[in-house]
């Protein structure tokens, strides 16, 4: 893997995150039943992903 490919996979991984930041405020005045659970379901499965090439025990 190159940088390159390194830092788009950490682009994908923090997306949801920062995508549920921005629509917070629209969540309190549009109630979706089940959105805001499914953005932070989505949010603890992008977290279990890496983006680091080099395994963690090399790269500490």
């Amino acid at each position: 893997m190159t940088w390159k490919s390194s830092l788009n996979n950490l682009r994908l991984i923090i997306q949801p995150y920062i995508f549920y930041h921005l629509l917070l405020p629209w969540l309190d005045v549009f109630n979706i039943p089940g959105m805001r659970r499914c953005l932070l379901k989505l949010i603890e499965l992008m977290n279990g992903f890496r983006a680091s090439p080099i395994p963690f025990s090399i790269a500490s």
